[in-house]
């Protein structure tokens, strides 16, 4: 994963550009339109090849998509700082160990801190020592960038999802996701209201259905990583985005 500086460009908003154009500002209302669209040009032709990938690639991706992505950044982001990096997945890591391994065996927190580390190293790219810092549009980039050419990292990576949330929610290792546990799971993990992750647990199980399997997860998990579907369930898994 490359380091992506800040600063790409963002065109001037239609309001802004009627200030500019509004005949009652005077005679020289065009010449400040010229400024306004010179700033923009400037702007563009001074983006790094990667960033105008990152802007071009968000450009072409479904509002869906985007949005899922930036939703499970969002999840990701345990700070709240809006990047995210390994160092900072060590302590989502820290954090969901202790959901995990209440009433429970240090070795359960053990394995879920390993499978927590197994998830980024899927995602990330850098070498050695190398730690970037990574905000929502990059990180929507990469994800994207590594589902077209490394289709494969991304299977095993909704297979560590899936197992990461199974770690968290399945108190009494059964193999089932009951709904109390996944209420749980939405409001300490994902930060959601009880109303809210009622509602998505109603999105998420069959009518009248209290428990998910493993296989049920997958599917679900899977859906929101690489699915299209606007009405499909796992749309849905990491709550409203």
């Amino acid at each position: 994963m490359r380091h992506v500086s800040r600063g790409a460009a963002r065109r001037p908003c239609s309001f802004m550009t009627a200030c500019f154009t509004d005949e009652r500002r005077g005679p020289h209302a065009m010449s400040y339109t010229e400024d306004v669209q010179d700033i923009v040009q400037d702007t563009v032709a001074a983006e790094s090849p990667e960033e105008t990938a990152v802007r071009e690639t968000l450009a072409a991706m479904s509002d869906l998509r985007r949005r899922k992505l930036f939703r499970l950044f969002q999840v990701l982001d345990a700070d709240r700082t809006g990047e995210i990096s390994y160092f900072t997945t060590g302590r989502l890591h820290d954090r969901y160990a202790e959901l995990a391994a209440r009433g429970r065996a240090e070795e359960h927190a053990a394995q879920l801190g390993e499978t927590v580390r197994r998830l980024w190293h899927q995602f990330e790219q850098d070498g050695p020592g190398e730690d970037p810092l990574c905000d929502r549009e990059k990180f929507a980039y990469d994800f994207a960038c590594r589902l077209e050419d490394d289709p494969d990292r991304i299977i095993r990576m909704v297979g560590l999802i899936t197992n990461v949330v199974f770690a968290l929610a399945d108190q009494d290792a059964d193999g089932e996701l009951h709904k109390e546990d996944a209420l749980r799971l939405g409001t300490e993990f994902m930060s959601l209201s009880a109303e809210e992750a009622e509602a998505v647990w109603l999105k998420l199980a069959p009518a009248g259905k209290r428990t998910l399997s493993y296989a049920e997860c997958l599917k679900l998990v899977t859906d929101f990583v690489v699915g299209e579907d606007p009405t499909a369930p796992g749309n849905w898994f990491f709550g409203p985005f």
